[in-house]
């Protein structure tokens, strides 16, 4: 009978122990997992970012397109969408595109002051939208 005794004790505090160190592995697991969240968070921001540049640069060659035709009313349009989808992936960008980010901004900033003039000039608004594709194009990638 003490025999049985020391089982009605030993059995559970053995019981909860393994639960014990279960829970420690699952929480060791846990940190594990979550020991580089830098590099996570880094690589969602450019795995956002691209696909954020893509709608970019569809409104980009829309633009474009609208420019080459001479319908700058049209390109005006379509690179106001630029600037709504702008809004949205400029932070990406900026994590993306390192040190490409502030000519990516110049470009964006150029496009739109041409695009504002009364008579814009073609050669330039297609030199300004082929720089800002250049500059674009390597974020999709990251």
């Amino acid at each position: 009978m003490r025999h049985f005794h020391k089982l009605l004790v030993l059995v559970p505090v053995s019981f909860f122990a393994l639960v014990g160190c279960q829970q420690a592995e699952q929480a060791t697991k846990q940190v594990e997992t979550t020991a580089n969240p830098a590099a996570d968070v880094t690589s969602a921001v450019k795995k956002v970012a691209g696909e954020g540049v893509g709608s970019l640069l569809d409104a980009v060659t829309k633009t474009k397109a609208a420019v080459e035709s001479g319908d700058f009313a049209t390109a005006k349009k379509e690179f106001t969408a630029f600037e709504g989808a702008w809004k949205t992936a400029q932070a990406g960008v900026k994590t993306a595109s390192g040190d490409k980010y502030d000519t990516i901004v110049k470009n964006v900033n150029e496009v739109k002051s041409l695009l504002k003039e009364s008579q814009p000039n073609k050669e330039k608004v297609l030199s300004a939208l082929q720089s800002l594709t250049k500059n674009l194009k390597p974020v999709t990638k990251s």
